[in-house]
């Protein structure tokens, strides 16, 4: 293998690493849902991985890792870090030009070498992706859950003995927490279905690949917070002060804004098919704008 080399990305890298992932994921998805196919597999045709905006996101809020082979830029590895020991791989590419030749375990090994604190590391992949099952499982990736679509692996890092002060299947419904000091507490594929949380001090917790499905946010400070790669279709938002909020390729199709404040809100460069206001379609305001200048 010709010297390979894995560092972090950098913002001039993005325009180039969105090329090669849209070129990596592509031939996938030609090989297994061929060219002319309407199927959305989001695991073969992730959301973004043809933008730049969404690459710069994922550098900026994620740990993002260049992979080159004599100064060209040749893949990529993308991970998550929650807490201290847990660990997400959440999407790794390689220029289909040079896959086959052991770049990509070397970079996934060298990456989890990176991290010597996380002792879990877990992904998902396509059922269909059938490579992507015996490399992941050649790295000590086990199975631990499955569907017609998706299967999600998980790789442990040495034994569960007590050293990380890990406390596995513990049962705590029902139980209540007062004046308690949790910080820096960490919880994976834990139930918390129904949880309360009030009076409290979540500042700057971390949820990532959660199920938060029904979950109120009421009377919360959420100032200077992010919100990125989620899905809130259905939600409602309510008495809710939004003052200088910055929304970024976002799909807003069939979104309702009714009495609210938007005085000195902008919007640009977007599609703004079938948007109205006050029942008048902003497309023709602007058809009869351009008309008129």
């Amino acid at each position: 293998m010709e010297t390979i080399k894995i560092s972090r990305a950098t913002l001039e890298d993005i325009p180039t690493l969105t090329r090669v992932m849209e070129k990596t994921f592509r031939a996938e998805a030609d090989m297994l849902l061929g060219k002319d196919t309407t199927d959305s597999d989001s695991n073969i045709l992730p959301p973004g991985f043809d933008s730049v905006s969404a690459n710069e996101y994922m550098w900026r809020e994620l740990d993002y890792y260049k992979v080159s082979q004599n100064q060209e830029l040749i893949g990529g590895i993308i991970v998550t870090i929650t807490g201290r020991q847990y660990g997400r791989i959440d999407r790794i590419f390689i220029n289909p030009e040079y896959q086959g030749a052991g770049i990509g375990s070397y970079a996934m090994k060298h990456v989890e070498a990176l991290y010597p604190n996380v002792r879990l590391w877990d992904l998902e992949t396509s059922a269909r992706q059938l490579s992507n099952h015996h490399f992941y499982e050649k790295l000590g990736f086990k199975r631990v859950f499955e569907t017609e679509e998706e299967i999600s692996y998980v790789k442990r890092i040495g034994d569960v003995d007590g050293t990380h002060l890990v406390k596995v299947n513990q049962q705590l419904s029902n139980s209540s927490f007062e004046q308690s000091d949790l910080n820096n507490t960490s919880f994976y594929q834990s139930t918390l279905s129904q949880v309360a949380f009030s009076n409290s001090s979540l500042f700057q917790a971390h949820f990532t690949n959660c199920n938060m499905e029904q979950t109120r946010f009421q009377n919360i400070n959420l100032r200077s917070t992010l919100f990125a790669d989620l899905n809130i279709s259905g939600s409602t938002f309510n008495q809710v002060t939004a003052s200088n909020l910055q929304i970024e390729n976002t799909d807003l199709t069939g979104t309702a804004i009714t009495n609210c404040t938007v005085k000195d809100v902008s919007i640009e460069g977007e599609s703004l098919t079938g948007l109205s206001i006050n029942g008048i379609s902003v497309e023709e305001l602007l058809k009869v704008y351009q008309n008129t200048k």
